[in-house]
């Protein structure tokens, strides 16, 4: 959430903000926005396993412990992705300015999205050395980013596709054959403090409820194999698909969120593999989103769409791979993917007329990319 600063003038630099939407500060984040006061950033880090989290969370997202400390970094960071605007008006940011995403020395997979500020366009690539500099509007200190005076002049290594790295493979075969979705109902009702002045984070108290829920069922989280059970919009670590972050700045800049996690899910609760899918229609409100759950459903290789792709041959009606045989959301309108699935229906029952796909049996249906997403396999009688 973000509340409005007062007005005046500016260029792309760090005195240019201050008519620029500020962040609504919250029991979690306020450290975060209020670091720079003293020139330090500053993120969680786990006491367990020494990862840092961002955006601010109450459980680790790779080993889910609940102790994390707020830790002063040193502010250096590798950028790994911008674009210049030139046209599109932002309050507070003259054209030409740069949306900039930097990976922070201390934990590559931390990402922030900022600016890049007192330097031009042509003065970045990828894999610049950048260091901190805030901006103090109210009582809010934004980490813009320049280019450090003690960087390399060629391009540093970039840092790993966290996601990417995570799903493989991501075409998973069943976890166990009976699946503790079939024997047991978790519910954390009751199993957490209720009070109104605990001075903690509400998603805090609903992790104790997950954690204490799970135990009750004599389960662990190793037996919860991925299920989405994350309360609302956050990143709650561990708690979403446990691969998939819920933010679309972290982790990765190869897929949109909220799609590896959704199909490895998937393809960990049947015996069906991508080979026995007929006919496939994927999300496409942007192509992006399309192409992402392409790779993610095991269709192509991570980062080997546009040479599945192949002109369009492969996804064609009569292709090895149907995919949108309605045309797609540019056909239908941007319903979230309900007529995704009324298209897959058809399909899988006979009944898309001169659209129909020969011998369709399997479908595979998905809708969104960030938070909410999600992925079914159809399968028709016969």
């Amino acid at each position: 959430m973000y509340r409005r600063a007062d007005p005046p003038t500016g260029k792309a630099s760090v005195s240019d903000t201050t008519r620029r939407p500020l962040p609504l500060l919250t029991l979690d984040n306020e450290f975060f926005w209020t670091s720079g006061a003293d020139g330090t950033l500053r993120f969680q880090r786990c006491d367990s396993c020494d990862a840092f989290a961002h955006p601010p969370a109450p459980v680790c997202r790779y080993c889910h412990g609940d102790r994390l400390t707020v830790v002063p970094v040193s502010g250096k960071a590798t950028l790994v992705g911008f674009t210049v605007s030139y046209g599109f008006h932002c309050p507070g940011l003259s054209s030409p300015y740069v949306v900039a995403q930097v990976a922070i020395a201390e934990d590559p997979r931390v990402r922030l999205t900022t600016n890049a500020v007192e330097c031009d366009p042509d003065e970045l690539w990828l894999g610049r050395g950048m260091e901190v500099v805030f901006a103090g509007i109210e009582d809010v200190w934004l980490p813009l980013f320049r280019p450090a005076v003690d960087s390399i002049e060629y391009p540093a290594p970039l840092p790993e596709d966290d996601a990417a790295v995570a799903i493989t493979p991501h075409v998973r075969v069943p976890f166990r054959e009976d699946k503790f979705e079939d024997r047991v109902v978790i519910s954390g009702i009751g199993m957490s403090p209720i009070g109104r002045r605990l001075m903690v984070s509400p998603l805090s108290l609903t992790i104790q409820a997950s954690h204490a829920a799970i135990a009750d069922a004599g389960l662990d989280l190793a037996d919860i194999d991925g299920v989405a059970s994350y309360p609302g919009f956050g990143d709650v670590g561990g708690y979403g698909e446990g691969i998939d972050r819920l933010d679309w700045d972290q982790g990765t800049m190869t897929h949109v969120p909220q799609v590896l996690g959704q199909a490895a899910h998937m393809w960990s609760r049947t015996s069906l593999r991508p080979d026995d899918v007929d006919v496939a229609e994927l999300y496409d409100g942007f192509t992006f989103n399309c192409l992402s759950w392409m790779e993610a459903l095991g269709f192509c290789g991570i980062g080997e769409a546009a040479e599945f792709l192949d002109g369009g041959r492969a996804i064609a009606r009569d292709g090895v791979l149907p995919v949108n045989t309605h045309g797609g959301q540019l056909s239908h309108g941007r319903t979230h993917g309900m007529g995704l699935v009324h298209e897959a229906v058809s399909q899988l029952r006979g009944q898309a007329g001169a659209r129909q796909i020969a011998g369709a049996r399997v479908g595979v249906v998905s809708s969104g990319g960030l938070t909410p997403s999600g992925v079914l396999l159809l399968r028709g009688d016969g």
